[in-house]
């Protein structure tokens, strides 16, 4: 009976760690190719091209696979939530200040960016939400508000507008 319990725990991890690395191979092989392949769907390099998917889908797997069903589907939901709320408050970003920060914005635009920056970091750290959400949200706020911060506003939807072509929509 002693045996018996490295030998499950054993079997149980090398089962998560095969259907790991075979979904990782899966979601990779279209990274090793280059964008201008014939051998994938031609929405899939497009995708590719414009930066509206890469390597990040993998790493993002990575954090939602676990040893059940129920348990990755959990991570899944959690990912989904944190996603969610970090693009709810960019979308506000860019609706109340267009354009985001850019030379010729007025100064409340960098401030309030700052402000908001912030407020979204320690609110994520904070609150008692899962980590895995804090994972996904803050993940995606630092590539969404450094594109704020930046000024670069193309693909994002603005002064109150929904637009379904960009960086943080998919076609």
């Amino acid at each position: 009976l002693h045996d018996a319990l490295p030998i499950s725990e054993f079997r149980d991890n090398m089962g998560l760690a095969l259907r790991g690395g075979t979904m990782c191979l899966g979601i990779g092989i279209p990274f090793m190719l280059s964008p201008d392949n014939h051998i994938l769907p031609e929405f899939w390099n497009d995708l590719r091209r414009q930066g509206l998917i890469n390597t990040f889908a993998v790493v993002m797997f990575i954090f939602t696979l676990y040893k059940s069903v129920g348990e990755t589907v959990c991570f899944a939901w959690q990912g989904m939530i944190g996603t969610f709320v970090c693009s709810a408050v960019i979308w506000f970003m860019f609706q109340i200040f267009p354009g985001g920060v850019t030379p010729e914005a007025p100064p409340q635009h960098f401030w309030c960016g700052v402000a908001i920056g912030l407020a979204f970091t320690i609110g994520m750290l904070g609150l008692n939400v899962s980590l895995l959400a804090q994972i996904f949200g803050l993940a995606n706020f630092a590539y969404f508000y450094m594109s704020f911060m930046n000024g670069h506003a193309a693909g994002f939807s603005s002064g109150w507008e929904i637009n379904k072509i960009g960086r943080a929509s998919c076609r």
